[in-house]
């Protein structure tokens, strides 16, 4: 990867890089298709890619589901999809099963489950944030999108995106870290953590296990432990713990190469079934 090569050699940031433009991007998604974040539950149903398709596909989990959706239309366009996503930001793997004060997130699942049995959808892709769990813990976060995906029909799972806290302990931003004096595309990347491969080498266990399609995502960002944050003039990252919508619609067509011969399977076993 050409980018990794540039990070690892302290190579400037690019003079035609704007790096606003991993903040100022807007929301990947309309607003109104998702709840609010904290204890918003209505949201309306939208229907993105083609939406005249025969074929529905589910994008279903937290922000780190929603912030994919660039990337989800251009593949719905090219294969002939029509996507739904149901996304609740902030709901995460561990509180989806409870409400607490002020994040309803239990009514928010039991909803969705109940809208996803309405839509039938030929594929319901899962991705949740499991970054921010520990080595000890990854055991945890493979059996909790585990459980998710034994509730909804047709599941593939979509690894997460790596993120990293260097930002929230250091920077709050790609953009300002790269504003500051003597930035460069090797202090601003992101780095795998040893908690980040253990859990997804957990959940790429489990599926394997079970037999569920899965999308890798690690090789469209990272070479061994290195995450650059510019990778062919896109910045990558919004905050180090979400991809901006510039690179996620980069990442479309590469996208559709993988869901490809996932959904021609699934759309064979539909035909079969009727």
């Amino acid at each position: 990867m050409a980018a990794a090569a540039l990070a690892r050699a302290g190579a400037p940031i690019p003079t035609v890089l704007d790096p606003a433009t991993a903040a100022g991007a807007g929301q990947p998604i309309a607003s109104a298709c998702l709840p609010a974040f904290g204890s918003g539950l209505s949201y309306q149903l939208c229907s993105l890619g083609d939406v005249q398709a025969r074929h529905t596909v589910v994008l279903l989990g937290d922000s780190h589901a929603s912030m994919w959706t660039p990337a989800f239309v251009r593949a719905a366009r090219r294969l002939g999809f029509r996507l739904v996503p149901l996304a609740k930001p902030g709901c995460a793997l561990w509180a989806l099963h409870e409400n607490r004060p002020g994040w309803p997130c239990l009514s928010w699942w039991r909803g969705v489950l109940g809208v996803i049995a309405r839509l039938r959808p030929s594929a319901t892709i899962v991705s949740f944030l499991t970054d921010n769990y520990t080595v000890a813990q990854a055991g945890l976060a493979a059996r909790l999108v585990a459980r998710v995906m034994r509730a909804v029909p047709h599941p593939v799972l979509l690894a997460d995106a790596p993120s990293d806290d260097w930002y929230v302990n250091n920077v709050p931003t790609p953009a300002q870290c790269m504003a500051a004096p003597g930035a460069n595309l090797a202090r601003c990347a992101l780095h795998l953590t040893p908690a980040i491969r253990a859990s997804l080498q957990r959940i790429q266990a489990m599926v394997v296990s079970h037999g569920y399609p899965a999308i890798p995502t690690l090789q469209w960002f990272c070479e061994g432990d290195l995450c650059p944050t510019v990778i062919g003039g896109i910045v990558t990252s919004e905050d180090g713990n979400h991809i901006t919508p510039q690179y996620a619609q980069a990442l479309g067509p590469r996208l559709a190469n993988r869901l490809r011969p996932i959904l021609a399977e699934l759309w064979r076993a539909e035909a079969r079934a009727r």
